[in-house]
């Protein structure tokens, strides 16, 4: 039987003390709406390789940043294309999140091209920046070709936008990450600031947890305690678009068709993420 998933309102306000989605809604209930504030601050800017990476590994991060009044900057590098999500809503495999094979012609859409799927994942990617607390003038997509970035390509991005904000820090993917797009930007990153750590002074990356002992003073990410529920909850609501399916509206829930079982359960319960520095 099909696992049922409900696409919710991007603006829905939090319980508070209460983690989506088993608290039900009933009159009685406390709310809280989570405000984000302008952005002010000195720029802040996130490398994501792909649509996902930003929710799953950096969303706490960024929203707390958004929180704080940071001008956070999330800059997408490459397309997404190459993602193995198609197979299954395509209905070539099954899938795991799903439980099942998908049938596109009795579901009413036409199998997806890669530049199809490309541009339904850069949908999923822009509504959960914006539930992250990132307006959409600072939401930038590179389109590099999934799965084959370089070392020169990932350097010219970073050049790019250090260029153009030159007081922001700088966030992406750890370079000890098994998936090379990660590892690249995190490669890049890392050689431009041990070239000039007067120029890169204010570098983190973002690691998977289960990398963390891989690299010294890995840890998790902390911030204040009156702040952390909400950068949860944010980062819960940034999930929500990768989980929605209604193809007629070029929904297709690629996000948790591709890593749906084995990362945004942990955004769901709100685990923190985890980074390092050189």
């Amino acid at each position: 039987m099909i696992r049922r998933r409900a696409l919710l309102t991007a603006g829905v306000a939090i319980a508070a003390g209460a983690a989506w989605p088993s608290e039900p809604a009933t009159a009685q209930t406390t709310r809280t709406v989570v405000a984000v504030p302008p952005p002010t601050g000195r720029p802040v800017i996130f490398y994501t390789p792909h649509q996902d990476d930003e929710t799953l590994f950096m969303g706490q991060i960024i929203a707390r940043h958004a929180l704080a009044g940071r001008e956070v900057h999330v800059v997408l590098v490459t397309d997404g294309r190459a993602s193995t999500a198609r197979n299954a809503i395509n209905g070539l495999t099954s899938n795991g999140w799903w439980q099942d094979h998908h049938q596109p012609e009795r579901e009413g859409y036409a199998p997806l091209t890669q530049q199809q799927l490309s541009e339904a994942r850069n949908r999923e990617f822009v509504s959960a920046c914006g539930q992250l607390g990132v307006w959409p003038a600072n939401i930038h997509l590179e389109g590099f070709r999934d799965g084959t970035l370089t070392l020169t390509q990932a350097t010219g991005v970073l050049e790019k936008y250090d260029a153009l904000f030159p007081t922001a820090g700088h966030y992406t993917m750890s370079w000890d990450d098994a998936t090379s797009d990660h590892s690249i930007l995190g490669q890049a990153l890392r050689t431009l600031a041990l070239a000039d750590r007067t120029k890169w002074n204010d570098v983190r990356w973002t690691i998977k947890p289960e990398n963390a002992h891989r690299v010294p003073g890995a840890k998790a990410y902390t911030m204040p305690r009156d702040v952390l529920p909400l950068a949860q909850e944010l980062a819960r609501r940034a999930a929500r678009p990768y989980a929605a399916w209604c193809p007629a509206a070029g929904a297709f829930a690629v996000g948790y068709h591709s890593v749906g079982p084995t990362y945004f359960p942990r955004v769901e319960k709100g685990e923190l993420n985890w980074s390092h520095g050189l």
